[in-house]
């Protein structure tokens, strides 16, 4: 399972394994992910779990929902 990761974090550790944050993404299975989701990850969606969509566009995407409509 793709999680989405909190802004600013880099790696998650359960149960003595470390999961490493690539591209504001981590991928874990079973109860590593139910704890992770516990903690502030979020279930990755469209383009981030299909291929890790980069911080800096995820940055981007959250800036472009936050301003206020015309």
């Amino acid at each position: 399972m793709k999680l989405k990761a909190p802004k600013g974090v880099s790696s998650f550790s359960h149960d003595g394994v470390e999961y490493e944050v690539k591209k504001g993404v981590i991928d874990m299975e079973g109860e590593a992910a139910a704890v992770a989701q516990v903690m502030g990850f979020s279930a990755a969606t469209g383009k981030a779990a299909d291929d890790e969509q980069p911080e800096q566009a995820q940055e981007q995407a959250e800036q472009t929902q936050d301003q206020p409509q015309e």
